[in-house]
């Protein structure tokens, strides 16, 4: 049973290590795809600026598109800090969880063979189990000759019945033959 409950913890470890790298790879994937739009958006606004530049060659709309691109920056800096953060804090839970469930497992392994040891060390539990288990034995003994004995009353109920259902058959015939010869 204690080898049954450490494979389902080291399953679960497992399975708990496996869930962690996937968030992980999937968070990496995310960054990745994240940056490369921004990298799009970048150019893209680059590409926006230029063409302002050389069709307006207008300082204002070029410096708004500046500060436009500026606070997205800002703004996507500030998104991804926060995300990481998340990321960092959920990644320090999950370790502490893993730990803690760790520690009660390994606690609960360490009880159940101190459990063992006394058990199979001390004399007075193994002389206890013993007369538990004569107890036991005797009471399913007691309730089988107690069953037995209520079998045997029920039938001799039976057959008391029987006997006297057969005398006053017997009686009945005897009066029945004595008022034939009468009335012969």
């Amino acid at each position: 049973y204690n080898e049954y409950k450490s494979y389902l913890s080291m399953s679960h470890h497992r399975r708990a290590a496996t869930y962690k790298f996937q968030n992980e790879q999937r968070r990496r994937e995310e960054l990745i795809a994240e940056n490369k739009e921004i990298a799009r958006r970048t150019a893209m606004i680059q590409a926006n600026i230029e063409a302002e530049e050389r069709m307006e060659g207008n300082m204002v709309v070029r410096r708004q598109q500046r500060q436009d691109q500026e606070r997205e920056m800002e703004y996507t800096i500030l998104k991804n800090q926060r995300v990481k953060e998340e990321r960092r804090r959920e990644m320090e839970e999950e370790e502490a969880l893993a730990r803690e469930m760790a520690k009660l497992h390994a606690k609960e392994i360490h009880d159940n063979k101190i459990r063992q040891q006394i058990r199979e060390t001390s004399h007075e539990i193994r002389d206890l189990e013993a007369k538990l288990k004569a107890g036991y034995m005797n009471k399913e003994r007691a309730a089988q000759l107690a069953e037995k004995a209520a079998r045997q009353m029920e039938e001799k109920h039976y057959e008391d019945q029987y006997s006297k259902s057969l005398q006053d058959e017997w009686n009945r015939a005897k009066e029945l033959e004595k008022e034939s010869d009468k009335l012969k």
